[in-house]
């Protein structure tokens, strides 16, 4: 099985999003295959933004492209904002508050993880 998280190597041991991080993936652990954002910077958001890029073109597995935290919800205002993307494109991102959502969100992924195991 694999799951890819990406977020900041800034984040200080110690911290609310740190102990966020460490939390998750410890919950993950026993999980499928999927990809989330935490918190982070412009390495983030590019990795972030490839993922969303692949998916839209067809390029990768229905793997569940979860973002989190107030942030990222943020940002998808921007995209719907600023970017020529409709909802179609929005719905492939899931945006959620927290690592529990996340999880959560996972679980709601459950009918399609036969395709999105390793």
């Amino acid at each position: 099985m694999r799951v890819t998280v990406f977020g900041s190597a800034r984040i200080p041991a110690g911290s609310p999003d740190y102990e966020d991080a460490k939390r998750l993936g410890q919950r993950l652990a026993d999980r499928g295959d999927a990809l989330i954002a935490l918190p982070g910077g412009a390495g983030t958001l590019g990795e972030v933004a490839l993922a969303w890029n692949l998916r839209q073109m067809g390029l990768m597995s229905p793997k569940p492209v979860i973002v989190v935290g107030q942030g990222w919800k943020r940002m998808l205002d921007a995209f719907r904002a600023n970017l020529v993307v409709d909802e179609r494109d929005i719905a492939l991102l899931r945006a959620v508050d927290s690592v529990d959502e996340a999880v959560a969100a996972l679980e709601d992924s459950a009918h399609v993880r036969a395709d999105w195991y390793g």
